[in-house]
């Protein structure tokens, strides 16, 4: 009996990668690459937050709070004050109340190390606060209400940087 080639058949899935198959083993270490990538730079973005919140309330009397944001600001890094000119230098520190039944009473107060200077990174006399700061507002209520909801829009800086402007919604229970 002669020896003859038997041939044998492998049947893929239409537009299905073959692992044997040298472009479908690139592509995919390329995929992979990207998403570890990807995945590194989100964790490096993740860690460059100078700053760290913290929220709470405390009653006042029957309809009145205060509303307490405490920033914890890493050494070098500063946000900029509330009252500062928004068309002057970095974008200032903002808050808002977003809980309906709920009325500021006032300005917010600020608890902490603010520096009036000249900073060259803007060309401009502007006001930094640094260090461990607390934002306060005295709240009225004039409806049912166990929590506050709000946002804060800040923009840090350092010597050197400035990190975009970024939006933290924050939701302070009632005691």
């Amino acid at each position: 009996m002669p020896l003859t080639a038997q041939r044998t058949y492998c049947y893929y899935p239409i537009n299905s990668p073959r692992i044997t198959d040298n472009n479908s083993i690139l592509y995919m270490r390329n995929n992979i690459l990207t998403l570890l990538f990807l995945l590194i730079g989100v964790a490096a973005v993740a860690q460059n937050n100078p700053i760290a919140w913290d929220f709470e309330a405390t009653q006042l009397d029957d309809e009145h709070y205060e509303i307490i944001i405490t920033a914890d600001i890493q050494d070098g890094w500063a946000v900029y004050d509330p009252e500062m000119d928004p068309n002057v230098g970095p974008v200032p520190t903002q808050f808002k109340i977003l809980s309906e039944n709920v009325l500021e009473t006032g300005a917010w107060t600020i608890h902490g190390d603010r520096q009036e200077k000249y900073d060259e990174l803007f060309e401009a006399t502007i006001i930094q606060i640094t260090g461990q700061t607390q934002f306060r507002q005295i709240v009225k209520l004039t409806g049912d209400v166990d929590k506050v909801e709000g946002m804060v829009r800040y923009m840090t800086c350092d010597s050197k940087q400035c990190l975009p402007p970024r939006n933290l919604s924050f939701e302070v229970e009632l005691p």
